[in-house]
């Protein structure tokens, strides 16, 4: 269950077996709405899926979702979302690629107050597996990440990084630092 998430996601979802049902908002299909959180899952849709979900389910969430033109999830979207995988015991995968763009939203509309860090932790916390290029809001030239909460798969991912991956290199470190240094002031 995803929230539109891109074209070569969803192929690549399709190609290993997956069934993706899109539980997003009416909202991201009113191209003349102003509303800020096109990105929103609607939760009804999302808890009736997940009521009639046979087999292994997850719900896959994508951060300013290109396919929706950009625009970004309300923190208070996503906390329900996360309960409703709790509460049916589904993993939330989170594509993080725009975590940035979606922090400063939340900022400018939900959470004033809180920095842009401290609402990417938040943001962060709600999701068991993250997945991120580093190539768009971290103005990387290549590279990627990919995290979990479970330790056995924390460990599969861990000797497949060796064995077929690599780690970036420093410079595309500083690049990941000075990007959240730059962004932290805002």
């Amino acid at each position: 269950m995803s929230n539109k998430t891109f074209s070569t996601t969803q192929y690549h979802q399709n190609l290993n077996g997956a069934k993706i049902v899109s539980v997003h908002s009416e909202e991201s299909e009113d191209f003349s709405s102003f509303y800020l959180f096109k990105g929103n899952v609607d939760l009804i849709k999302l808890e009736r899926e997940l009521y009639s979900a046979e087999g292994n389910a997850l719900i896959w969430i994508e951060l300013c979702s290109n396919y929706i033109g950009g625009h970004g999830l309300s923190y208070e979207n996503l906390k329900k979302i996360k309960d409703l995988s709790l509460k049916f015991n589904v993993s939330l995968v989170m594509d993080a690629t725009r975590i940035l763009e979606n922090a400063i939203l939340i900022k400018k509309y939900e959470m004033p107050e809180i920095s842009i860090n401290s609402i990417v932790k938040k943001i962060t916390s709600c999701a068991d597996y993250l997945v991120m290029s580093l190539k768009k809001d971290f103005l990387c030239s290549s590279g990627g990440l990919i995290s979990c909460r479970n330790k056995e798969d924390y460990l599969v991912l861990s000797d497949y990084q060796i064995t077929h991956g690599g780690e970036i290199s420093g410079y595309e470190k500083s690049l990941i630092s000075i990007g959240l240094e730059v962004v932290s002031l805002s």
